[in-house]
């Protein structure tokens, strides 16, 4: 762990970049303007729950697993950007998104489980 002697004030600025750093991951996901307006706020929302919830912690556990859970879906958003451009591409031309395959979700759940575990080993 590289930031194992962290205290949880400064945990605190690590889940606010990694909060800022997830909006603007899925800010082009974002098709229309209430989504555009709506979608980052999931993040803001989190935050400020678990802000309210750990008032007073000594723990930084709670704002660790906010900042690795933020942060693997942030590469999550670049190691899939081209399969989700051709999504978007095709709802661009009028179409219609093409389904989830179970190997995708598969695929997706697996990398989401090795970049969490990753993150928690390198963070």
């Amino acid at each position: 762990m590289l930031t194992r002697t962290l205290p949880p004030e400064q945990w605190w600025i690590g889940a606010v970049i990694s909060g800022i750093a997830l909006m603007i991951a899925i800010h082009p996901i974002a098709t229309t303007a209430k989504k555009k307006l709506f979608l980052p706020l999931m993040p803001l929302a989190g935050g400020a729950f678990l802000f309210i919830d750990t008032a007073g912690d000594e723990s930084a556990y709670p704002v660790v697993w906010f900042t690795v859970i933020m942060l693997t879906f942030v590469v999550l958003r670049i190691i899939f950007a081209p399969y989700l451009s051709r999504q978007f591409a095709l709802v661009r031309s009028g179409q219609q998104m093409q389904p989830l395959t179970g190997r995708q979700g598969a695929v997706f759940w697996c990398a989401f489980l090795v970049i969490m575990v990753a993150m928690f080993i390198v963070i």
